[in-house]
């Protein structure tokens, strides 16, 4: 499943689960805020473990209120050697997101898919970079009475256009993803490829990738093309 092949490495015991310290995104913004962003330390693509979250850019001229609604995460992109997700691989999921703004400063992010929810909570704290966000609390969801290591990091996002949106997922010493949300539940081929360069250029190598929503697509398509097909043979007069 989606959920559980990008968070594989984020696993951890029911018990620990349950204890969550609020020092932990306290130390987590100061090392973002002044370690990562100050020096401007590297994180993509790494072998390293010891990594912070830089500054990757994120698209400044960005409109919230065109982010928010329902998206299809189509495709996570690894940035980081772990282990666990290097390489290809196809998903037999379709999961759905959900943003949602509280209020000028804080967005709800609600994930879901055939495994589980899963409930983010984000901080905008420069209202001039709306791009960057910080997670705020621990998430909620079904998938937190499953093994679940809480994710305290930062969210940017890389690209906002009509049709796609981009968005990174940073935890100093432990994640780096992007996912590639869509309106609907495929995307062109042009426009992954040049989001893939993008990051790139960005300095987030593309150690791995899980592509998801390919058979939903491929369904949607196929259908469309048999109506096509039975409309062009109701023309020429063949009777069904």
């Amino acid at each position: 499943m989606f959920t559980q092949d990008i968070f594989s490495s984020r696993t951890v015991s029911k018990s620990a689960t349950m204890v969550f310290d609020k020092k932990l995104y306290i130390l987590t913004l100061f090392v973002i805020m002044f370690v990562g962003l100050s020096q401007g330390v590297p994180a993509g693509g790494h072998h390293n473990t010891n990594f912070y979250c830089p500054d990757f850019q994120p698209q400044k001229s960005l409109d919230l209120e065109q982010l928010m609604g329902m998206w299809y995460g189509i495709e996570i992109v690894q940035h980081r050697h772990d282990g666990h997700n290097e390489g290809k691989k196809v998903l037999d999921t379709c999961p759905v997101l959900h943003f949602t703004r509280m209020r000028n400063d804080q967005l709800r992010l609600f994930w879901h898919e055939d495994v589980g929810t899963l409930e983010y909570f984000f901080s905008i704290p420069d209202p001039y970079n709306p791009g960057f966000w910080i997670s705020s609390g621990p998430q909620n969801g079904t998938l937190i009475r499953k093994s679940y290591r809480q994710f305290a990091g930062t969210v940017q996002v890389m690209k906002a256009v009509g049709s796609h949106v981009v968005v990174t997922f940073c935890s100093p010493n432990s994640e780096l993803f992007s996912v590639i949300l869509s309106r609907h539940k495929q995307l062109d081929l042009i426009e992954i490829r040049g989001v893939k360069n993008m990051l790139t250029r960005r300095g987030l190598a593309i150690v791995g990738t899980r592509e998801a929503c390919r058979n939903h697509a491929f369904a949607l398509t196929a259908s469309n093309l048999l109506l096509m097909l039975m409309g062009v043979l109701a023309l020429k007069g063949v009777v069904w």
